[in-house]
């Protein structure tokens, strides 16, 4: 079995001979030091480095105070989730292990690459209380790669027990007093391979280009994707979380493949768009689900305690629970399937060695504007057809809208670092476009809910209170035109585009 848990903390690289100051201070009363602690643990990783390049380490510990397997995953800047398993009969990766790490490995092995000694003096930070509010771990490290050299190195943890950002800060200001430094590694992992290993494995991948160039500029936006994909995918197989993020990740780099197609090898780009595309469709059920249960229980809580009450919110977390159910089941199959993996690896080709046709080489100021009026235009048409299309086609032309605008926002997104505030400015008036039509369409899908659960037969109970969330939720259906007609004319307006026409 596996324990997850979140832990709060910061690292800083600590010259040999420097003394710890003075901790006490604000929430801190006393400081206790503890005995001196050995500890060893075992650093694996792929023959690439994979782990170390996504900020993640996994490592063994055979005794000490955690055996057994903890993985560790960024969760942000200061917070990390760390996932423990008990350490096995051998000193193979667990299976399970290695299925939640699928996106970062694509199936690569694992092996060891680092093992640590640590000689470790811990000092527990109390409140008045006496209550352990921090711990602050003086580590000096003894790292060798198997057959290497053996390397020292020392690093100081602070991890808040009970505690917040406030005590975080203030124990940081007493440490860069006396001249110590936030680490710039994610990891003592990362931190030991600078020296244990310093001609080693390249952590980055580099586009082969001018950084001044619309390749250069594409490259980083497919790479810090391509990350995103990968913590998204770990959130969902770690702390179950949901699929959304993953969608928009794939979103993402298959808008930035489709716009800027001209830049990369034609058949490589359809080839990763049609699959990015199948990955959001296998996922496009389960988050659909996900909504609809939000929006249906924040509805329901609004309804006064009546005995049909009670009765809707049985309806519709049975039939939540049974479309949640399918829909979860055909999402993990993908994220399982050979496909997907196949899609990940593809995905590392790409950004480690893309195809760049010659237009990739111009620079990012005059290529990428020509590449931005294509959406900008697909949008406009979009927006027309929108204001001229009937009744029975005004949903789905204005999701076409939708559609069309996030297409837009995404590929602005890439230039944004190129070309700035203009490109900036109209991304966010490409994502109001998207915010106004969301709002719309997800009151249409709940209402759609609405009127199937209605049909249900066992719905008779519940009339009253279904009846009720399908009138409220038809005042939210209409459309706010004048709010959608001045967002989309903000996108449009020649000021805020004249730039992509600048090339």
């Amino acid at each position: 079995m596996a324990d997850v848990c979140k832990k709060t903390k910061r690292t800083y690289d600590v010259g040999p001979d420097t003394e710890l100051p003075d901790l006490t201070g604000g929430r801190v009363t006393a400081v206790a030091v503890s005995d001196v602690a050995e500890l060893q643990a075992t650093y694996v990783d792929t023959n690439d480095l994979d782990l170390a390049a996504a900020e993640i380490s996994l490592r063994s510990r055979a005794e000490g105070p955690d055996p057994g397997w903890q993985l560790a995953l960024p969760a942000d800047e200061d917070t990390e989730v760390e996932i423990r398993r008990a350490a096995g009969r051998g000193v193979r990766v667990p299976v399970a292990l290695t299925r939640l790490l699928t996106a970062v490995t694509t199936g690569s092995a694992l092996s060891a690459r680092v093992v640590m000694s640590t000689t470790r003096t811990s000092r527990h930070l109390s409140g008045a209380d006496g209550t352990v509010v921090a711990n602050v771990h003086d580590d000096l490290v003894t790292a060798t790669e198997p057959e290497g050299t053996p390397v020292q190195l020392r690093q100081v943890e602070v991890e808040v027990v009970d505690g917040d950002q406030v005590l975080l800060d203030q124990i940081h200001r007493a440490l860069t007093e006396v001249g110590m430094q936030r680490s710039s590694w994610a990891s003592k992992l990362q931190r030991a391979l600078r020296d244990v290993d310093p001609a080693g494995q390249q952590l980055d991948p580099e586009p082969a280009l001018s950084k001044e160039t619309a390749g250069a500029t594409l490259h980083r936006y497919l790479v810090g994707q391509r990350r995103a994909l990968t913590r998204a995918d770990l959130a969902v197989r770690t702390i179950s979380a949901s699929v959304h993020d993953v969608r928009v990740a794939a979103r993402r780099l298959r808008a930035a493949l489709t716009v800027y197609r001209r830049l990369l090898d034609a058949d490589r780009a359809r080839h990763l768009q049609g699959e990015l595309q199948w990955i959001g469709r296998e996922l496009s059920d389960l988050r659909d689900a996900e909504v609809a249960g939000e929006a249906l229980f924040a509805a329901l809580e609004d309804e006064p305690d009546l005995g049909a009450a009670d009765s809707a919110r049985g309806l519709v977390q049975r039939e939540l629970t049974a479309t949640e159910g399918r829909a979860s089941a055909a999402a993990e199959t993908a994220l399982a399937s050979g496909r997907y993996l196949a899609l990940l690896t593809q995905l590392d080709m790409l950004c480690a060695a893309p195809p760049w046709t010659d237009q990739a080489s111009e620079s990012a100021d005059t290529a990428l504007p020509k590449v931005l009026a294509k959406p900008h235009r697909r949008l406009r048409r979009a927006a027309k057809a929108a204001a001229a299309a009937g009744p029975d086609e005004r949903t789905s032309s204005l999701h076409e809208v939708r559609k069309c605008a996030k297409r837009l926002r995404y590929s602005l997104e890439v230039a944004e670092p190129a070309l700035g505030d203009p490109a900036h400015r109209l991304a966010n008036a490409a994502k109001h476009v998207q915010s106004q039509l969301g709002d719309h369409l997800d009151a249409v899908a709940l209402g759609e809910w609405l009127l199937r659960l209605g049909h249900d037969p066992d719905a008779r109970a519940a009339a009253f209170t279904l009846g009720r969330l399908h009138a409220r939720n038809e005042e939210r259906i209409p459309l706010p035109l004048d709010d959608y007609r001045r967002a989309v004319k903000q996108v449009l307006r020649k000021k805020n585009s004249a730039f992509l026409r600048t090339a």
